[in-house]
């Protein structure tokens, strides 16, 4: 047995994480994404593109910027821009607790 595969064994054999069966989604859910960010421009567009492709059609990418002081907020401004399932939410730096509760409680439906 090749390293690769002890090891994926190992990983399937202590991993708590277990595959389940979901019920499917009302017909008219909507499915939200919330998104924390604060001075990670390097990924941050990497972590919209994979929201927006997800399959729902009725899916909308709440992120919220914790004062970020790099470019993340120019980038955030031209996601928004192309795509209007995008809604960004600016607060001053105060923590990522802080903003994934204030995303949670300004969008709460």
């Amino acid at each position: 047995m090749s390293r690769a595969a002890k090891i994926r064994c190992h990983r399937e054999e202590l991993s708590p994480l277990k595959q389940m069966a979901l019920d499917a989604l009302a017909e008219r859910s909507r499915v939200s994404t919330l998104i924390s960010n604060c001075n990670c421009a390097p990924s941050l567009g990497d972590a919209i593109d994979s929201s927006l492709h997800q399959t729902h059609d009725r899916l909308e990418v709440i992120i919220g910027d914790d004062g970020s002081t790099d470019a993340s907020p120019r980038i955030l401004q031209q996601f928004q821009a192309l795509d209007s399932r995008i809604t960004v939410l600016h607060q001053p730096n105060g923590g990522q607790s802080l903003a994934v509760h204030e995303l949670i409680e300004r969008y709460r439906t």
